[in-house]
């Protein structure tokens, strides 16, 4: 047998090599674990930081239609109404109505401002002239905002447009006499339409989505749509995710709609609507694999070729041996 040359040597190749592939096998599998946290955590970071831009656009928006309101308040006001009767002929007109036109212009999301008494009738309206005979009396914004003591500001569920039949939006403001009774409202309608529109050009991805809920889960917009599959207008698993104190995290299946989803939400600052931006758990994990894949394959070429070395030597110790 050649000098140097032990017959345990190859116990020693054997021990050594198989120490390297241990070694490339936790240093991959930690470095995969690594990078899933890492994209997952950058899923989330970018659904956050949209779901903060789009609050903040949202409650702006909101907040412009609103200036708009008050100043129709605020010449009802000026006039000191008292009545029903004075209301209606000091709004009626069409001067009136081309003022509310004039209000909005600069507003493409406001599809009309309206004035309606306090009996639910429509007095004026920005969309067209002559004023057409309609009653909102059995809306929800009415029913809210009509009775003694009631909130300022009601946003309505999504209903059919009684002029148009598109479903629209209503943010309703109420105004008084100066003795504080109740004389009507103010709308302002917007089109639902126009928040998916805005909303479906904003890429997330296949499995990506954008919904906005009043705080007691009801479902106003979104793309695509996640609205309620059942009866009525709230969406029956938003309710315990919208109640969460966590602003990010995991929402089971039937919670948003029948995926697993990663989710970010931010509330507006002035209203009581919340912006919820998610993806599918599924999409997340391919965005993971993608990422994790090379590792793991360049780590089992790295083992292939440790193991091919071990062999190499192995036989390499063995033929000298046969000629020692």
């Amino acid at each position: 047998m050649p000098q140097g040359i032990a017959p345990n040597d190859g116990h020693w190749v054997k021990l050594v090599g198989a120490l390297i592939i241990c070694m490339v096998v936790a240093a991959a599998i930690t470095l995969a674990f690594r990078t899933s946290e890492s994209v997952t955590g950058d899923r989330l970071r970018e659904m956050e930081n949209l779901a903060l831009s789009l609050s903040e656009q949202t409650d702006r928006a909101l907040k412009s239609l609103e200036l708009v309101q008050r100043a129709v308040i605020e010449n009802v006001s000026e006039q000191n109404i008292t009545s029903q009767g004075e209301l209606a002929d000091a709004m009626g007109t069409m001067a009136v109505h081309r003022i509310l036109r004039d209000r909005i212009e600069g507003l493409p999301y406001v599809d009309a401002i309206t004035i309606i008494s306090e009996t639910g009738k429509l007095l004026n309206f920005s969309r067209y002239w002559p004023i057409p005979v309609v009653n909102v009396s059995d809306r929800d914004y009415f029913k809210a905002l009509s009775k003694p003591g009631g909130a300022e500001i009601f946003i309505s569920i999504p209903v059919p447009n009684r002029g148009t039949g598109t479903m629209t939006i209503y943010l309703a403001r109420r105004f008084t006499a100066p003795d504080g009774r109740f004389l009507g409202l103010v709308l302002g309608a917007m089109e639902q339409s126009y928040f998916e529109t805005f909303f479906s050009a904003i890429d997330l991805g296949r499995d990506g989505a954008i919904a906005l809920f009043r705080d007691d889960g009801a479902y106003l917009v979104g793309f695509p749509n996640l609205g309620p599959t059942g009866p009525g207008p709230i969406s029956a698993g938003a309710v315990p995710l919208l109640g969460q104190p966590m602003r990010q995290g995991e929402a089971a299946p039937g919670l948003l709609d029948d995926k697993s989803r990663l989710y970010s939400m931010r509330k507006l600052g002035s209203y009581p609507l919340t912006i919820v931006v998610s993806d599918s758990t599924q999409a997340v994990q391919a965005r993971v694999l993608r990422q994790v894949i090379p590792i793991l394959v360049f780590a089992g070429l790295i083992c292939l070729a440790a193991l091919a070395s071990i062999i190499l030597v192995q036989r390499h110790l063995l033929t000298q041996r046969r000629f020692a």
